[in-house]
């Protein structure tokens, strides 16, 4: 689950690989 579109989905992503970016 790779979803990196843009900053709105930032908190998408964090939960799936990278680590929270607030």
């Amino acid at each position: 689950m790779m979803r990196r579109k843009g900053p709105g989905l930032k908190l998408n992503v964090s939960t799936e690989s990278t680590p929270p970016v607030a």
